[in-house]
This record gives structure tokens, C-alpha cells and sequence, in this order.
């Protein structure tokens, strides 16, 4: 996410952290983008209904699922789901996580 495309009022640290996350993410540094991501969680703690809560939330299971830390990749994108419960990318990436982890 660069900043034309930056979310409105994202000018927050924890939207700041989300952003530079998603660069780390995007270039294959998932330590980077996974230290932003929990940075983000960490700046937002009275916002967990905030959009950028749950992509931080999401993207950061993200990375424990390509780091194949499966159970950990499925308790965060499930926190994601249950606050954005009609995000397809969300759902998409649970049912992923739970199939490599061996569940259907």
C-alpha cells in the first residue's frame, strides 16, 4: 500500500505500521512485515473493531502460515473473520490455513 493509496485517516501509528508491514510483506521480508504487523496490533489495543486491527490481524496469520506456524496462522485469521465475518480474502485464507493444517 503506498501512500496515494493509503486507507482515509490512515495516519495513525498503528495504520502507519500496517503500511510499512505490507511493503516488507509484498518484498518476501516476512520478519519485517510480521514485526510491523504485531507493532500495529500493539498501537491500536483500543480500536480491535478498526479496519486496520483486523488486516493487521489477518496479515500477520498470513505470515505464520507462510512461516508454516499453522495453528497460530488459523487462531489470528479467525480473530480477523469474527470481526469482518463477509471479507472473502479473510475466508479464503482460514480455509487455507486449515487445510495445511490438516483440517477440512
Amino acid at each position: 500500500m503506498n501512500r496515494k493509496n493509503r486507507r482515509p485517516g490512515a495516519t495513525n501509528g498503528a495504520a502507519l505500521r500496517l503500511e510499512l508491514g505490507v511493503n516488507h510483506h509484498r518484498a518476501g521480508r516476512l520478519l519485517q512485515a510480521e514485526q510491523c504487523y504485531q507493532a500495529a496490533l500493539r498501537l491500536s489495543p483500543g480500536e480491535p473493531s478498526a479496519q486496520e486491527h483486523s488486516d493487521a490481524l489477518h496479515l500477520l496469520g498470513v505470515v505464520r502460515m507462510q512461516s508454516g506456524r499453522m495453528d497460530e496462522a488459523v487462531e489470528l485469521i479467525s480473530r480477523a473473520v469474527s470481526r469482518c465475518p463477509s471479507n472473502p480474502t479473510y475466508l479464503s485464507n482460514l480455509g487455507i490455513a486449515n487445510l495445511e493444517r490438516g483440517e477440512t
